[in-house]
């Protein structure tokens, strides 16, 4: 990034900083599909991947060299083109811009609501966590039979693109209260190895107290592609204060 102000090239997957600037020229993007999902076969795809690139454009355009001033006139116009369009986009002060309002600034109105009026709530935050902390080993989630719209059971090895159905979860705890948990569904497709890759995650509602502790949540999983897709549910603390649904580390899957 710092070196397309003086015209560097570059030569990338499709990753970072990289991603959003491709399609404005000054560079390269590898491109590459593996034959299988595994470490070896990716690396070798990415390998071919920079040898075909180099093979058939960057050395190429390098060496086409004008026969009088031995100029690679291709190469120059597309070092201008990594100055013009890469440098005034990406670069340090658009990062410390960035680091400023998305985490310093929110950081720094963070603190200050914590600590107003001797901390009222930054207090109330702390005995909030270890009362978390103390009864999350407690929980358990059980999954409910899915259910379509009309309520009949719903195979949902069996759903075509644009369905979706309904997920319940009863999530059992001894003294915590659904407005403090972030009930979820956390879905997307199978890998080789039945692994959930690039999952998305579907917020459950609360429903209803169903009694000794335990508490129904319901949401819908909708299907948009085809293929392998695989869910399961996962609960995580939920405080208006906390900064993250990550902050305490703590998560418990179905």
């Amino acid at each position: 990034m710092k070196a397309a102000a003086n015209g560097a090239l570059n030569l990338s997957m499709a990753d970072g900083w990289w991603a959003e600037a491709q399609h404005l020229g000054g560079g390269w993007t590898i491109d590459a599909t593996p034959e299988a999902d595994n470490s070896k076969s990716v690396n070798k795809a990415h390998a071919n991947a920079i040898y075909d690139l180099l093979e058939n454009e960057v050395v190429p355009l390098f060496y086409d060299r004008d026969p009088v001033d031995d100029i690679p006139y291709g190469w120059v116009a597309k070092m201008k083109t990594a100055m013009q369009n890469l440098a005034p986009v990406f670069n340090t002060k658009r990062m410390v811009a960035e680091y400023a309002e998305r985490l310093y600034f929110p950081a720094h109105q963070r603190w200050l609501k914590l600590n107003q009026d001797d901390a009222r709530r930054g207090i109330a935050l702390a005995n909030w966590k270890a009362n978390i902390r103390k009864h999350w080993n407690n929980l358990r989630i059980e999954e409910r039979i899915p259910k379509t719209k009309d309520t009949s059971p719903k195979n949902v090895s069996a759903l075509s693109v644009g369905e979706s159905v309904s997920i319940q979860a009863v999530v059992h705890t001894d003294a915590l209260f659904p407005n403090e948990l972030a009930v979820q569904i956390y879905h997307g497709v199978l890998d080789s190895t039945s692994e959930i890759q690039n999952g998305s995650v579907t917020q459950m509602e609360y429903q209803e107290e169903l009694g000794g502790g335990k508490y129904l949540f319901e949401g819908t999983l909708s299907l948009n592609q085809t293929g392998l897709h695989g869910y399961t549910l996962r609960v995580l603390p939920s405080h208006q204060d906390l900064q993250s649904v990550y902050e305490l580390g703590l998560i418990t899957w179905a």
